[in-house]
């Protein structure tokens, strides 16, 4: 299972811990990494979470997050057909870098995580996309079934 985190997903953890939503979220992430580490999922990662690392101010955090992108197995570029795909995202409404982020993690990955729910909300409504679009929550629930449909 080869597991795309967007920018606000793969930084959750990383955030001030303001409500239960975010603290929830935040361990969902680690519980994700837990899987990685166990080799159970794959971190796929892309120049596009890499530029939007970049851009982090607060240092702690920023390294936090890099690190965290260290642990990808796979590494998409930003190429003109990933453009070219973010251009047809954008139709349904997506920002620029949501889009490209969606084109990038269609390259390589099954499963897309992300915590914005307007981005959650548009990208399930595109058709013939080549990966399942998750929040959090929603990944659990289906590794879950995942997992209960092999016992």
């Amino acid at each position: 299972m080869k597991i795309y985190l967007d920018s606000c997903a793969l930084s959750r953890p990383y955030d001030d811990y303001l409500n239960e939503e975010i603290i929830r979220d935040a361990k969902s992430v680690e519980a994700i990494f837990e899987l990685i580490d166990a080799g159970k999922a794959i971190l796929v990662d892309s120049r596009i979470l890499e530029f939007e690392a970049k851009a982090i101010k607060d240092a702690e955090k920023k390294a936090k997050v890099n690190t965290a992108r260290k642990k990808a197995n796979l590494y998409v570029e930003l190429t003109p057909e990933i453009k070219e795909r973010a251009s047809e995202f954008m139709i349904y409404g997506i920002e620029l870098m949501d889009a490209l982020h969606l084109a990038a993690a269609e390259r390589e990955a099954d499963i897309f995580i992300t915590t914005d729910k307007r981005l959650l909300k548009k990208a399930k409504k595109i058709p013939n996309l080549k990966m399942k679009v998750f929040s959090l929550l929603e990944f659990w629930r289906y590794y879950d079934n995942q997992r209960n449909r092999k016992n």
